[in-house]
C-alpha cells in the first residue's frame, strides 16, 4: 500500500489524534479496504461505527461480552470513535454501561472531542449562532450520561478548536442549570440573610460565590456533591477555587462571543477579583476582550496590583484597571483598533496612580493615557525620527481633548530630553532610588517645565489638532533645542578639571556616534553616568 511505508508483517499503525479529528480521514476508515486492518480497527463494533451502520452497530452490542476490553482496539476506545455519530454513541452507552466516559485518547476526552469537531458539523461559522443543526447532539449525550465537567474543559478546548457557537450555549446553559439546583439546596438550608450575605442574588447565576456557598452548607453538614451525586472538582458545582477565595466563569473564557452568551444566560461576575486580578486583568487579551469587558460594566476605577516581571513584589497605590488595560494594549495591542477605539474610551480619564513623576503632566502621578504611550516609543524608537507613526492615528479619534493633548506633549518631551522616568511603575530599574535620580535630572526637569509651558501656550493659541502641533512647532522646537546641545563642546580646561576629578573623558569615534538609541537604552545606566557629568561640569562654568 503505497500510503504507508514497509513495516513488518502484522505492523498495526497507531491512530493520532490529528488523523481522528480529520472528516476526510475518518471516511478512508470507513471505506477504504484494509484501512481499518492497518490501524487495527477492523473489529466489528469499529467497522459498525465507523461505517454508522446502526443494524450491525445494534447486533454488536447486543451480543454477550464479559470484558470491557471489547471496547478498545489498538489503544482506542470504542467512545471516541461514537462521538462522531450521536446515533451509535446513545446506543454503544445504553446498552454498554461498562463504557468509559470520561477515557482519555492521545490527550483527548470524548467530551473534548464533542467540543473540538462541533465546528465541522455546524451549518453556520464558528461565530454565528445555530438553532437547529444536530452539532452539539453528541455533546448532549454525553453531558446526560454524566461525563466529567472540569475547568480545563472550558479553558482550553473552547480556545483551541473552531467550536460551534451551539455547543457554547449548551454547555453554559448545563452549568447554568447545575448551579441553579446549588442554589435551591442553599435556600432550603440556609436562612435568606445568609443567602443574601454569601452572594446568591435572584437577579444572576451562582458563579464566584459557589464555593462559599458549598463551604456553608457542608458547616451545616450537608454536602451538594453528594446530594447531586457529582465529583467535588467538577465544574457543575462551582468555578476553581484555592479554598479563599473563586474565579469566574470569566477568568476562563477567552473568546467573546461565549462571554456574551453567559451573560445573557445570567451569569454576570465579570468584575470580580481572583488571585488579584479580575478576568480584564489578563495578559495578552486583543482589544475586542477588552472593549467587551468595558461595554458590560467592568468597574475600570478598581484598584489592583501593579505586576512587575523583575520585581513582582511592587505595588503601586493607586494603579488601577484603566492603567491596567492601557498598559497592555500599549505593548500587546492591535495598534488599528488601539488608537481609534481606546483612546477615545480611556484616553481622557483623569486618573493619576500616586507617583511622582515629571513625565505624566496630573500632579497625582501618571494616566492611562502615559501608560499608554510609553511602550509605543519604545518601540518606535527615536520620538523625533518617528514623530509620524506615534501621533498619524490621533486624527482618527476626533478632536483630542485639551488635557489628553497636553499629556501626549509632555511625555514626548520628556523622552526627548533624555530624562529618567521615576514612576512607581518602573521602580525596580533602579532600585526605587527615585529622590536621587530627581536631583541628578534636575537641570533637564527645569528645561522641560519651560520648554513646556510654551508648548501649552502656542498649542492653545494656535488652536491646531495635536498632529498639526507635534508635526509642525513641537518639532522644529525639539530639533532646535538637539541642534544647540549637539553644538555645544567642552574646551580642554574643563576637560583638564574633570580629569582632575578622575573624569577621563575621550573624543567618540564616528563609528560610536552612530549608536542607536535602542542600544542606549540598553545601557542606560552607562549613558546616565556621562550625561550626568556633564551637566555637573555644565553647572560649574555657567
Amino acid at each position: 500500500m503505497l500510503l504507508f511505508p514497509e513495516q513488518p508483517e502484522n505492523y498495526t499503525w497507531k491512530l493520532s489524534r490529528e488523523a481522528l479529528i480529520n472528516p476526510i480521514f475518518r471516511i478512508w476508515l470507513a471505506e477504504i479496504d484494509g484501512m481499518r486492518e492497518v490501524y487495527g480497527l477492523d473489529q466489528p463494533l469499529f467497522t459498525a461505527l465507523l461505517r454508522k451502520d446502526e443494524p450491525m452497530l445494534k447486533r454488536v452490542l447486543r451480543t454477550p461480552s464479559t470484558s470491557s476490553d471489547s471496547l478498545i482496539s489498538n489503544g482506542i476506545p470504542a467512545i471516541h470513535i461514537a462521538v462522531f455519530w450521536p446515533k451509535g454513541l446513545e446506543l454503544l452507552l445504553r446498552l454498554r454501561q461498562d463504557a468509559d466516559i470520561n477515557m482519555s485518547y492521545d490527550g483527548k476526552t470524548p467530551l473534548d472531542l464533542a467540543i473540538c469537531i462541533s465546528g465541522q458539523t455546524c451549518e453556520q461559522k464558528h461565530d454565528i449562532l445555530c438553532h437547529s443543526c444536530g452539532c452539539a447532539e453528541s455533546l448532549k449525550i454525553l453531558l446526560e450520561y454524566g461525563c466529567r465537567l472540569t475547568r480545563y474543559t472550558l479553558w482550553w478546548r473552547w480556545n483551541m478548536y473552531q467550536r460551534s457557537l451551539n455547543v457554547v450555549r449548551v454547555l453554559l446553559n448545563h452549568i447554568k442549570s447545575w448551579r441553579e439546583q446549588l442554589t435551591e439546596i442553599a435556600r432550603r438550608e440556609l436562612s435568606e440573610a445568609d443567602c443574601h450575605n454569601i452572594g446568591i442574588r435572584e437577579s444572576s447565576v451562582l458563579d464566584h460565590a459557589a464555593p462559599k456557598v458549598i463551604r456553608k452548607l457542608e458547616a451545616r453538614g450537608v454536602c451538594p456533591s453528594k446530594e447531586l451525586q457529582l465529583d467535588l472538582d467538577d465544574y457543575r458545582l462551582s468555578p476553581q477555587s484555592d479554598g479563599s477565595e473563586s474565579s469566574s466563569l470569566y477568568h476562563d473564557l477567552h473568546d467573546t462571543s461565549a462571554m456574551e452568551i453567559a451573560f445573557k444566560l445570567g451569569f454576570r461576575d465579570s468584575d470580580v477579583f481572583y488571585q488579584a486580578e479580575t478576568p480584564v486583568m489578563r495578559k495578552f487579551l486583543r482589544f475586542r476582550y477588552y472593549e467587551w469587558f468595558l461595554d458590560h460594566g467592568v468597574d475600570i476605577t478598581n484598584l489592583v496590583p501593579l505586576r512587575v516581571e523583575s520585581a513582582p513584589t511592587v505595588q503601586i497605590p493607586d494603579w488601577t484597571v484603566a492603567h491596567h488595560i492601557m498598559s497592555q494594549a500599549g505593548t500587546y495591542g492591535d495598534r488599528i483598533n488601539t488608537y481609534d477605539r481606546l483612546l477615545l474610551k480611556l484616553g481622557n480619564l483623569d486618573l493619576g496612580d500616586s507617583c511622582e513623576c515629571a513625565c505624566s503632566e496630573l500632579e497625582g502621578g501618571c494616566s492611562p493615557l502615559k501608560v499608554f504611550l510609553i511602550p509605543q516609543m519604545r518601540y518606535l524608537g527615536p520620538i523625533l525620527d518617528n514623530l509620524w507613526h506615534l501621533i498619524k492615528d490621533f486624527d482618527a479619534c476626533g478632536p483630542m481633548p485639551p488635557t489628553a493633548a497636553v499629556a501626549v506633549i509632555r511625555v514626548c518631551t520628556f523622552e526627548v530630553l533624555g530624562i529618567r522616568h521615576t514612576c512607581c511603575a518602573t521602580g525596580s530599574c533602579y532600585n526605587e532610588d527615585f529622590s536621587h535620580i530627581r536631583d541628578e535630572d534636575e537641570s533637564l526637569l527645569v528645561e522641560l517645565e519651560e520648554l513646556m509651558a510654551d508648548f501649552k501656550d502656542r498649542f492653545h493659541f494656535k488652536e491646531q489638532s495635536l498632529s498639526q502641533f507635534m508635526k509642525g512647532y513641537w518639532k522644529d522646537r525639539m530639533e532646535q533645542n538637539k541642534q544647540e546641545k549637539d553644538a555645544r563642546r567642552l574646551s580642554q580646561e574643563e576637560i583638564d578639571v574633570a580629569a582632575s576629578l578622575g573624569i577621563i573623558l575621550r573624543e567618540e569615534s564616528p563609528e560610536k556616534e552612530q549608536i542607536s538609541e535602542e542600544y542606549k537604552r540598553e545601557y542606560t545606566c552607562v549613558w546616565d553616568v556621562v550625561e550626568d557629568c556633564i551637566r555637573k561640569l555644565d553647572e560649574i562654568y555657567m
